[in-house]
């Protein structure tokens, strides 16, 4: 499973880079917005995201196999990334 994720972010990236650049600001916001959540789900994924409160992709799903409340890797660099880019 973790190997068919990492397959799939390659592929991801190599789409987009060959993307036209945005024209607009709004477009550029989208894709820095954009930028930030994929680097901050690489971050976690490989467990460097330290403001993250799990530690990676597994302890996030062992602690929720376990009840706990937390939020997902994407809701979570979702938010972060609107955060930052205002």
């Amino acid at each position: 499973m973790k190997h068919i994720l990492v397959v799939l972010l390659l592929l991801y990236g190599c789409t987009t880079t060959t993307r036209e650049p945005p024209s607009t600001f709004q477009e550029l916001k989208k894709e820095t917005i954009r930028s930030l959540e994929n680097n901050c789900l690489l971050d976690i994924f490989w467990g460097r995201n330290l403001s993250y409160p799990f530690t990676d992709f597994r302890t996030y799903h062992f602690l929720r196999d376990l009840g706990a409340i937390g939020p997902s890797p994407t809701e979570w660099c979702r938010t972060y990334a609107r955060e930052r880019i205002v």
